[in-house]
């Protein structure tokens, strides 16, 4: 989906090892940049048809996003969750987000992660942001606590 919420493109991921190739690939003359991969209340408003009272939250990868999804889902949380790869968080100054929506920032703690929540930031531009303290539970597999 675009910044708008029109549907866009695509993606495939690899399930399987792809020695040393990349396990995630647009369609051909296709890219990632400026894609998210939103939940139900992200598309709305991203859409500008409404405001999730819990808030949004912007987390890198597809994992992250259908964990997050998920997750808010179950726990019966009102809450848009926003996945981006990389290029699409240069994108993020185009979205809708209502004034006063609380917006957390769930990347990844790594030097990758810090980029994408200072490109986040930036083009929030005034808006506050928290950015969420996640950590590997041990030290490489990527869940998280």
């Amino acid at each position: 989906f675009d910044a708008t919420g029109q549907f866009c493109s695509l993606h495939g991921r690899a399930v399987v090892d792809t020695k040393g190739a990349p396990k995630t690939l647009w369609p051909s003359g296709f890219q990632a940049s400026g894609l998210f991969m939103p939940n139900r209340q992200a598309v709305k408003m991203m859409r500008g048809k409404g405001k999730p009272a819990d808030g949004l939250l912007f987390v890198e990868g597809i994992t992250d996003f259908i964990k997050a999804s998920s997750v808010a889902e179950s726990e019966g949380l009102d809450l848009a969750v926003l996945g981006g790869t990389s290029g699409s968080f240069q994108s993020i100054g185009q979205i809708r987000i209502p004034d006063e929506m609380k917006i957390y920032v769930g990347t990844d703690p790594d030097d990758k992660g810090d980029q994408y929540a200072k490109t986040i930031q930036m083009q929030l531009g005034g808006k506050k942001s928290f950015r969420l303290p996640l950590r590997s539970v041990d030290g490489g597999d990527g869940e998280r606590p």
